[in-house]
């Protein structure tokens, strides 16, 4: 029997495969949809003979309908015929049929007036209106558990039974582990969910989890209580003169929030309530895995999990360490992030990728880049014309993939195929599995001394925008420019001995800290004398100080003394002022703060984001230590570095920071940037990738002199030298082996 496992070699976590290491792009063809399967066999071969060697085949149980399982079967059988050297991995859907829905009104979410409404489910081969069934339901659980078993034991008797090395368990909206609505949302009648005996259980047991046996009742807030995270910065554009116009709004004083932040004094419920909200979904994503490999030890399992966009709306985030330690997931997986994906721009990733490596579980990117097979609406939304676009941008996604130590799978999601079925990306794909195969060979490895860390429970006790801006608006817009690659971690892995030292950690949704969190992070910023750059709000809330929201709270976690104004939502704009040495790669008169491109996002050119209003308020004593930026409204002091316990202590009191801001800080830290030319960088593996956000001459500063070769053209770039210099259009993609 084929056994498939993650092993961590040299920090990485790897697939072996009968004791062998492997990495390289897996494959997903969307073939059967809604029950009709439209195969292409001959697509499959040159896909074979450009390399690729797994398949994620998507399927459902006989749960879902009573054909299920002769559909995969006919769909495996043709893949191996046309790669008889292939390994499957079946995304295998959880979902219920309508009859059994209809059947199981208590396998429903419920609305808070005792009813549950049909919804729309989605996946790339089931979509149907049924009654929304919950995530959290043990009898969905133990009947798709048995459905599952019964899928995989049929694959075990089947002469293909050997080509099978895993499980991909896939449940809720498009298969994402997703509810059938986002629970912040309100119907048109007012009601809203999950009221459920489901999930009161679930929120029982995490209230007790949480504070022990005397926990309070699970009181389900409603959506009066769930204010503060409706986003009161979500001004609503008015027409004036043919112009939008977005007036900055008057901060909630309804007795719910504070400004941006749950009021955890009076509703601790609604911060609990996301919680166990994510929670109870991983405790699902544990059931199903656990029975897999309860059955098949040896076979990989994992699910789409750990998405750090829509942490409130979707369930998938919050029970992410609950999943990393438990043991019996090995991978999760989720697309790439679909703003700023055009030639030029980048795909950040949508999970803590780095929290995932020291608990050696693996990251695979779900990577559908579009080529130029679309067709034109397409085309014209992500700015891919032509095999030129199309190539640069697979380049790019592969090198990201590949320096960052993370597995990838081409989705083609055309039914029957189609976006890769090209000699182009044949082509292409074949280089690509040369190199991976170079790198399985050779050792992968990472060494990045930049980290991003955020909170968990600090993003359910923040309203959307507040931490949305800070990690997922600045990873899809600022970040990726720096000029060096980072690590991504949940702020709780600062505990965990596997984690590497950085010289810059920053801070993005630290809000929520109490004095076991302060201890750790304050002990892993000494360890080396690092940097900690402090983002909107980090330490404001403390629920085991006497004020659990206060200032004094924040100056503990930071050393600077910090006053808030909550009465208005006030403007995020500051510029640099003085002379100190951490200023030296600043604009001077530059608004900070905001947002300085373009948007491009999904489906459309442009996308837009809300201004990140400051709400409360933070800002400093105006005579303390090493200030260096001041608001622009007001003139309060809004940035400032300063010694404090061990390590160097920079804050700055906006939600979003620009590019060059962040550089410059990396810079203060001794961090090694590789282009100063706002340029996407990924190093990892001996290779480093370049995507060229503008054109023009290009300068790469290597860590250590040697001999870089360009792998796409076979060219060399210099013997013995710690420069690389070139020349690069717009969106242009370069990879160089620097061994």
């Amino acid at each position: 029997m084929t056994k498939a496992y993650v092993e961590t070699l040299d920090g990485i976590p790897t697939l072996m495969i009968d004791g062998k290491p492997y990495f390289g792009n897996a494959v997903t063809v969307a073939s059967n949809r809604d029950g009709i399967l439209k195969l292409d066999e001959a697509y499959y071969r040159n896909l074979g003979l450009s390399g690729a060697r797994i398949f994620f085949l998507i399927c459902d149980t006989e749960f879902t309908k009573p054909d299920a399982y002769e559909l995969f079967r006919t769909e495996a059988e043709a893949i191996l015929r046309a790669v008889p050297d292939a390994y499957i991995i079946p995304r295998v859907g959880l979902q219920p049929s309508k009859a059994w829905t209809d059947a199981h009104p208590e396998a429903m979410v419920q609305w808070n007036d005792g009813k549950y409404r049909e919804a729309y489910l989605r996946t790339e081969s089931y979509t149907a209106y049924i009654g929304p069934y919950s995530l959290h339901s043990e009898v969905w659980r133990q009947e798709a558990g048995k459905a599952l078993l019964d899928f995989c034991e049929k694959i075990e008797a089947e002469p293909f039974g050997d080509r099978i090395i895993g499980f991909f368990p896939a449940a809720g909206n498009t298969s994402e582990w997703l509810p059938a609505a986002p629970v912040l949302n309100a119907n048109a009648e007012g009601v809203y969910f999950d009221t459920s005996e489901n999930f009161r259980e679930e929120f029982r047991s995490y209230l007790t989890e949480k504070y022990g046996e005397n926990a309070p009742l699970p009181i389900i807030p409603d959506m009066d209580d769930r204010y503060y995270l409706l986003d009161f910065d979500q001004a609503v554009a008015d027409l004036n003169g043919g112009r939008p116009h977005h007036p900055a709004p008057g901060a909630p004083t309804e007795g719910k929030c504070t400004g941006s932040f749950a009021d955890v004094e009076k509703k601790p419920s609604a911060v609990d309530f996301f919680m166990a909200w994510g929670e109870a979904t991983a405790k699902s994503v544990l059931y199903f895995a656990g029975l897999i490999k309860e059955r098949w030890p040896h076979k990989l399992t994992g699910a789409f999990y750990a998405y750090t966009r829509w942490v409130h709306m979707g369930g998938n985030f919050s029970g992410t360490m609950r999943i990393l330690k438990d043991g019996r997931v090995d991978f999760c997986a989720a697309p790439g992030d679909y703003q700023n994906r055009q030639p030029g721009g980048w795909e950040a990733l949508r999970a803590p990728a780095d929290s995932l490596r020291i608990h050696n579980m693996l990251f695979l990117a779900e990577d559908d880049t579009r080529t130029q097979k679309e067709n034109l609406f397409y085309r014209s939304a992500y700015g891919i014309y032509d095999e030129k676009d199309a190539e640069s941008v697979m380049k790019r996604n592969f090198g990201k993939n590949l320096c960052s130590g993370n597995y990838a799978w081409w989705f083609d999601q055309h039914h029957g195929g189609g976006r890769y079925n090209s000699e182009a990306s044949f082509r292409l794909m074949r280089k690509q599995y040369e190199i991976a195969a170079d790198v399985t060979a050779q050792g992968r490895y990472k060494n990045n001394e930049i980290a991003l860390i955020y909170d968990t429970e600090s993003r359910m006790a923040a309203s959307h925008n507040t931490s949305h801006h800070s990690i997922t608006v600045m990873k899809n817009f600022s970040l990726g420019k720096i000029g060096a690659p980072y690590d991504e971690y949940l702020l709780e892995d600062m505990e965990n001995e596997n984690m590497p030292d950085y010289k810059l950690y920053i801070f993005s949704a630290a809000y929520m800290m109490d004095a076991k969190k302060i201890a750790y992070v304050k002990r892993k910023l000494q360890k080396n004398h690092a940097t900690a750059l402090w983002l909107y709000g980090a330490g404001y809330i403390n629920m085991d100080a006497e004020q659990k929201m206060c200032c004094e709270n924040m100056q503990a976690l930071t050393g600077f003394t910090i006053h808030a104004l909550s009465d208005y939502a006030y403007d995020s704009h500051f510029k640099i002022c003085g002379d100190a040495p951490i200023t030296g790669n600043l604009q001077r008169n530059h608004i900070y703060g905001q947002a300085d491109a373009l948007m491009f996002g999904h489906q459309f050119l442009h996308t837009y984001e809300p201004r990140p209003y400051l709400c409360p308020l933070f800002y400093l004593e105006d005579d303390e230590t090493g200030i260096f930026g001041k608001f622009c409204e007001g003139g309060r002091a809004a940035a400032a570095v300063k010694e404090f316990e061990g390590f160097t202590s920079v804050w700055c009191g906006a939600k979003y920071l620009q590019y060059d801001f962040i550089r410059a800080m990396a810079l203060f830290a001794g961090c090694h940037i590789f282009s100063m030319d706002g340029d996407v960088i990924y190093e990892g593996s001996g290779y480093l990738t370049i995507h060229s956000t503008c054109g023009g001459h290009k300068t790469i500063a290597l860590k250590k002199a040697c001999s870089p070769y360009e792998v796409y053209e076979e060219k060399a770039y210099g013997e013995e030298t710690d420069t690389i210099e070139l020349d690069m259009d717009e969106g242009q993609t370069k990879m160089f082996l620097l061994r």
